[in-house]
């Protein structure tokens, strides 16, 4: 047999590489129980596509196909979406001369799937 340690965070990246099994618990009722991958494939699909840039104008990315949201703070970018979102932002930017040097993607994580099921942060 096997050994069960309850462990109880706010972390949910401490939750997500030290646990086999979670519980997301919100108000005193558990919402989710699985695995962390399977938490995040079921309830966060959205992966995030983030970069910076100067230009200013950049509603046009919102056209792109699989881009779900597009949020600017100062030069920061970062997009929301899903399946193949990376290379048609990115495709997108060289079609139109942008090319930041930072572009990366994040996938979801164990932070996403607490705000998808509870709407609000594991600190609020």
């Amino acid at each position: 047999r096997g050994t069960t340690v309850v462990l109880v965070t706010h972390f949910m990246d401490e939750a997500e590489a030290l646990s086999d099994r979670v519980a997301v618990m919100d108000r005193g009722r558990i919402v989710a129980l699985g695995t962390p991958q399977g938490l995040v494939a079921t309830h966060a699909r959205s992966v995030r596509v983030l970069f910076t840039t100067d230009r200013a104008d950049l509603s046009w990315l919102e056209a792109v196909p699989h881009v779900r949201r597009v949020v600017r703070r100062g030069p920061r970018v970062e997009i929301e979406g899903d399946g193949p979102v990376l290379a048609l932002v990115a495709a997108a930017l060289v079609e139109r001369g942008i090319t930041p040097a930072d572009l990366r993607m994040e996938q979801p994580s164990l932070e996403d799937v607490f705000l998808a099921l509870t709407g609000r942060g594991v600190l609020n």
